[in-house]
């Protein structure tokens, strides 16, 4: 099997390109030094040089409020890449040769959790652009993960809400973690397992994936600090209505029903607390 990881040195990808390099996979990456992906001519070039026959995109903008103002922006990364893909398989017959697996986001989603996979309203521009590359996937063979993943960052400077709750515990100041949006995020090591298993199954659709347990992003903190033994008197839990900083405007539960996953895959779905243990694992390791 030759897959292909579009996005490969982004937060995910190059923890996915660690884990599937130790693999039989015959994998090829793909990232911005190697073509533009919102251009179908490139693209198209870099893909058909190598053939794969897995195509998994994780390019995107998912700065939320970067998006909100530049939907521009926002439309070709996160909407052009799955466009160009599509069209290359659909273009060279590779209908039946080819199988995607695109990543989504909850934030598709809002109002009451837990939300089932045909309940999608996005009240921002980034969650509109990814339920709309969603049906872009959807015209070829695909599975599509609506998801929300936490890990230690490979990247300089770091990415990501465990890293950010990382560094500020050093600082000893005050921060702001909010106790009104709810999700079950998972670990990324969990995703990319997931990710893995996709590769061969190639079960198409539109799946949630997340973990068995809701809570709020001020219990996250909270969690991850009591595992790692800071000092949670830093974190002031606030109604994200209080944070002037953000532009677009933010679903309060973006918890997902798992049910048609677990159904299809076959899998169980991981504890909330035993993902956070894993992600402190990785900090004490340091």
């Amino acid at each position: 099997m030759k897959v292909c990881v579009l996005g490969a040195s982004g937060f995910l990808g190059s923890r996915m390109v660690e884990r599937f390099k130790s693999s039989r996979i015959n994998l090829i990456t793909f990232s911005s030094h190697d073509a533009d992906a919102t251009n179908y001519d490139e693209l198209s070039e870099f893909l058909s040089s190598h053939g794969p026959s897995v195509i998994i995109n994780l390019i995107a903008l998912t700065n939320v409020d970067l998006c909100e103002q530049r939907e521009d922006l926002a439309r070709k990364l996160n909407v052009g890449v799955v466009e160009n893909i599509t069209n290359w398989i659909e273009m060279n017959h590779m209908l039946d040769k080819v199988h995607l697996i695109h990543i989504s986001s909850d934030q598709v989603y809002s109002g009451v959790g837990p939300h089932a996979e045909d309940c999608a309203s996005p009240i921002n521009i980034y969650g509109k652009t990814k339920l709309e590359s969603e049906k872009v996937a959807q015209r070829v063979s695909s599975t599509v993960f609506r998801t929300n993943f936490f890990g230690r960052s490979n990247l300089i400077p770091e990415r990501g809400l465990a890293d950010w709750l990382y560094k500020a515990s050093f600082a000893q100041k005050k921060i702001n973690v909010f106790n009104d949006i709810k999700f079950n995020p998972v670990f990324i090591d969990t995703l990319i397992g997931t990710l893995f298993g996709a590769c061969n199954l190639k079960i198409h659709g539109i799946y949630n994936f997340g973990s068995r347990n809701a809570i709020s992003k001020a219990e996250f903190a909270n969690l991850l600090y009591n595992e790692l033994k800071f000092d949670t008197s830093i974190l002031n839990s606030c109604s994200c209505r209080d944070a002037e900083i953000l532009t677009a405007k933010r679903p309060h539960d973006m918890t997902v029903d798992c049910t048609k996953f677990e159904l299809n895959f076959g899998w169980n779905l991981p504890d909330i607390k035993m993902e956070i243990k894993r992600l402190a694992g990785e900090y004490k390791n340091d």
